[in-house]
C-alpha cells in the first residue's frame, strides 16, 4: 500500500555534487520520502523558510 502523500517525511537534502545530490534524491524517493533537492545552500534555506521541513540533509564541505 502507498503510503498518502501528506503523511510523507519532507525532507530537503542539500549537496554542491551533482552525483551526490542524485543519489541521495533516488534513495530517499525510493524511501518513500519526500525529496526537496538542492545545490546551493541559499537556495536551500530559501526552501525551509517557505515551507520548513521534516529533516535536512546537507554537504558540510560545500564549495563557496
Amino acid at each position: 500500500m502507498a503510503p498518502d502523500s501528506k503523511s510523507l517525511s519532507d525532507v530537503i537534502i542539500v549537496n554542491d555534487t551533482t552525483g551526490s545530490l542524485q543519489l541521495l534524491e533516488e534513495i530517499l524517493t525510493e524511501g518513500g520520502y519526500q525529496v526537496r533537492a538542492h545545490s546551493r545552500g541559499d537556495q536551500a534555506l530559501a526552501a525551509a523558510a517557505d515551507r520548513p521541513p521534516d529533516l535536512i540533509m546537507l554537504d558540510i564541505t560545500m564549495r563557496s
